[in-house]
Order: structure tokens, then C-alpha cells, then sequence
């Protein structure tokens, strides 16, 4: 319920983030709504003891292709807008190739790690190419908030994505523990940090 709570909040804030004059901030809506629309059914799916990874290998697609466009939109380089263009195709048939070469009910480690690494990589070539703007901290900028969160989220399941299939066939009560504290904390952060950008992206709205 916390949890849900979090994201949920996240995705209200959202609303109110300055999405007119920064129009990168527009895909958040829509990746949070669908973040909430896949915790839900696979929440169900997995109360009733049914397979659920089906739809996480579904929704990093849309995850990776509405993260890649905030990227774009927020970069003034055209090699890296170029870039990150191409990435969106080539990571949906190597993410969709991986899907059906280990099945649909593997958790998608793989995926979310090769995922992880290219958001990774997009968010330190943001961070340090943002303006410097002497009448604003780089802390009360959203772009600044975003990065982090991501930079944080993705590095602190790394391990956990690679290790998750191979401990909840041997150790199911291990891997349960995990996604308790690994995946649920770095969740917590990353939508807290979400919604921080957020209320700093109203506070500074014209």
C-alpha cells in the first residue's frame, strides 16, 4: 500500500509539473499511469498465485521508449539525439528477442539491466550538459531530480536483475526478501525523486 501510495502521488505531481514550457515532462503521465496499470494487474495476477512476468517484459518496452524520448527532447547534441533515436528500435527486437529466446516467464533481467545501462549512460551525458543559470540551483532544476532518480534506480538493481531468476528457482524466500528490500526501496526512491522534479518544475512555472 505504501508503495502504491508513492506512485500514485508521483503520478499526481505529475499533472502539475510546467509541461508548457518544458515538453519533455509530458511523457511522465503516461509512463506513470502505465507503471500503475501494470502494478495492478501483475499485483492481482500474483495474489491468485498466476505467472506475472508477462507484462514486465511488455511494459519496459513502452518504459525504455518514453525515457529514450525525454532524453531526446532534452538534448541539444545531434549525434546523442540521433542516437538515442536509433536505440529505441534496435533495444524493443533485442528486448523482444531475449523475450522469446528465455520465455515470457522468466523475470527480464537482462532486458532491465541492458535497459538500465543505457538510461544510465543518457542521464550522465545530461547531467553534464545542462545550462548552468546563475539565477537557479542546479538542485531546483526537474532535469537535474530525473537524472538522479534514475541514475540512483538503475544502479541499485543491477545486481538484483541478474541474480533474481536464478535465486527464485533455488531460493524463492530469498528472492522474495530482495524484492522487498532492493526493488521496492530503489522504487520508493526513484518516485520520490520523480516527484520532487516535479514540484520544483511548479514552483518555477511562469
Amino acid at each position: 500500500m505504501v508503495y502504491f501510495l508513492v506512485l500514485i502521488s508521483s503520478f499526481a505531481l505529475s499533472f502539475i509539473s510546467d509541461r508548457k514550457s518544458d515538453k519533455s515532462l509530458n511523457v511522465f503521465p503516461f509512463l506513470l499511469a502505465l507503471s500503475i496499470v501494470t502494478e495492478i494487474i501483475t499485483y492481482s495476477l500474483h495474489y491468485f498465485k498466476v505467472d506475472s512476468f508477462l507484462y514486465y517484459h511488455i511494459y519496459l518496452l513502452f518504459e525504455y521508449s518514453f525515457l529514450a524520448v525525454y532524453f531526446y527532447l532534452n538534448s541539444s547534441r545531434n549525434f546523442f539525439k540521433r542516437a538515442i533515436l536509433i536505440s529505441i528500435p534496435v533495444f524493443v527486437c533485442f528486448s523482444l528477442f531475449l523475450s522469446f529466446y528465455f520465455t515470457f516467464k522468466k523475470y527480464p533481467g537482462i532486458q532491465i539491466n541492458t535497459e538500465g545501462l543505457l538510461i544510465i549512460i543518457f542521464s550522465i551525458i545530461t547531467l553534464f550538459s545542462i545550462d548552468i543559470n546563475v539565477s537557479k540551483k542546479i538542485y531546483e532544476l526537474p532535469v537535474f531530480w530525473i537524472c538522479i532518480a534514475f541514475l540512483i534506480y538503475y544502479s541499485g538493481i543491477f545486481t538484483f536483475n541478474g541474480l533474481f531468476n536464478f535465486l527464485k528457482e533455488r531460493k524463492s524466500q530469498v528472492a522474495t526478501q530482495l524484492i522487498v528490500y532492493i526493488l521496492q526501496t530503489s522504487n520508493y526512491i526513484l518516485y520520490i525523486c520523480l516527484s520532487i522534479a516535479f514540484i520544483c518544475s511548479h514552483r518555477t512555472k511562469k
